[in-house]
């Protein structure tokens, strides 16, 4: 039976996501501090325009370099972040209640991180999206009203802690769920006795080395369940249909599924023979260096009776 387990990938690009977000929340929160020393009606750096402002630096930070390279992705974001900042406005003005206000600047931001993803994903990284920019501004108005030094310190200091804590929102775009074959309780007392043996037996590594590779082929492999689903609705398809042409395409489709099932089968069919190498090979190797070992005691029990004689 297949278990599921939760994995983080991309390291990389999650590391510069964070560093680009820290900088851009920094930079434009130094920026609308130096807009507000000059035009005073634009508000301090929670007002509704720098804190959009900042939102949209960090949330354009967070994009690859492909994307931020189209100057589609930057109207998005701009349009976005004008939206947040027109709600919050709205508030400001008494035109709408602080709760309404603060989930559609939530939700603005929210697309703008999940833009690019689809499906069940784009709604999960949308939610925590709005979750880490709903956290952000928090953070951000909070480290606004304290002076612990220069304000354009503080400003910048505030930008950049929201582009951190609105890190957090872009995590569902780096899990993903992975499908992994449950290993008997039996297997796995093999593969711990194979990977301590494997530094000192060159066979047993390789085979090792082959096990994985199957693991990560039976991870992006389609369900043996799916593909049998899917051919019985292929099988249906043929049944309902009088043209000869779709029954041509439907026959052609069911070869291509039974093609993966014995894909599939290939590779639990590897794996179990990987596996049963591995017995063949870790009881060899016990059973030489228990041979060894019973020559050496031989050896030297016969040395001490000779030497008492």
């Amino acid at each position: 039976m297949d278990t599921r387990r939760i994995s983080f990938v991309d390291h990389a690009r999650f590391h510069r996501a964070a560093l680009h977000m820290a900088v851009a929340g920094g930079m434009a929160g130094l920026a609308a501090h130096v807009t507000s020393l000059l035009e005073p009606r634009v508000g301090g750096l929670a007002a509704p325009l720098p804190l959009a402002v900042v939102a949209g630096a960090a949330v354009y930070g967070a994009a690859a370099p492909e994307t931020r390279a189209r100057a589609r992705d930057l109207s998005i974001v701009v349009l976005g972040s004008a939206f947040a900042a027109a709600a919050l406005s709205a508030v400001r003005r008494g035109d709408m209640s602080a709760p309404w206000g603060a989930a559609l600047f939530a939700a603005a931001l929210g697309v703008l991180v999940a833009r690019g993803t689809g499906g069940r994903q784009f709604w999960i990284a949308g939610a925590a999206g709005a979750a880490g920019a709903l956290l952000g501004r928090f953070v951000l108005g909070a480290l606004a009203g304290l002076g612990f030094g220069p304000s354009w310190l503080v400003a910048a200091s505030a930008g950049t802690a929201f582009g951190v804590v609105a890190l957090l929102g872009t995590l569902p775009r780096h899990l993903r769920l992975e499908r992994v074959a449950a290993t008997p309780a039996d297997t796995a007392e093999l593969l711990a006795r194979a990977r301590q043996m494997a530094g000192s037996e060159p066979r047993i590594g390789a085979l090792l080395e082959q096990l994985d590779d199957l693991e990560r082929q039976a991870t992006v492999a389609p369900e043996r369940g799916e593909l049998d689903a899917r051919l019985a609705q292929l099988d249906a398809r043929v049944d309902a249909t009088a043209d000869e042409l779709a029954r041509g395409e439907y026959a052609k489709a069911r070869a291509a599924v039974a093609e993966q099932l014995g894909d599939v089968q290939a590779i639990e069919t590897g794996r179990e023979r990987v596996i049963a190498r591995l017995h063949r090979e870790l009881e060899e190797a016990s059973r030489v260096k228990l041979a060894a070992t019973s020559a050496e005691v031989d050896a030297t029990s016969q040395a001490l009776l000779e030497t008492e004689e």
